[in-house]
């Protein structure tokens, strides 16, 4: 497969994820998969923002990006929520929530630093925000039965 070919299969399997949206993932029946459609739709979000950041897209348009994939962050970790289960029962999936958000956290700071200086305030909220969901994410995998 020649890269050019490779790299638009990539893209048109990433833009799949796209036009999945929080709504979707809410119409899942188990928890597992809302979780992790929502997680997928994060990292989604987070790729469109940056190829609008590499566009020069309007800073308005990158925010309401970075803004669903915060949506989708917390709505992952309350889609386990929903199921009444105590934390230390769902280690494998509070785990897998924790490092997603954790490696988010770490490509969002490279990501604000790119942003020009004006706009980093708003995106700075939203990097909190997902540091958030990441400690309730932590504070889950950490706790035994």
């Amino acid at each position: 497969m020649t890269r050019a070919a490779l790299l638009l299969s990539l893209f048109a399997f990433t833009s799949g994820f796209a036009s999945d949206d929080l709504e979707a993932a809410k119409k899942e029946t188990s928890p597992d998969r809302r979780q992790r459609r929502a997680l997928d739709l994060m990292d989604a979000s987070f790729h469109q923002a940056q190829d609008a950041l590499r566009e020069n897209s309007p800073p308005d348009k990158v925010q309401a990006l970075l803004d669903q994939m915060a949506d989708a962050a917390e709505y992952s970790l309350a889609a386990l929520r929903e199921t009444g289960q105590k934390p230390g029962k769902m280690t494998k999936q509070y785990k897998r929530g924790d490092l997603r958000t954790r490696e988010l956290i770490r490509k969002l700071e490279s990501f604000i630093n790119a942003m020009a200086y004006g706009d980093r305030p708003a995106a700075v909220k939203t990097k909190v925000r997902i540091q958030v969901v990441a400690e309730e994410y932590l504070l889950g995998a950490m706790s035994r039965k």
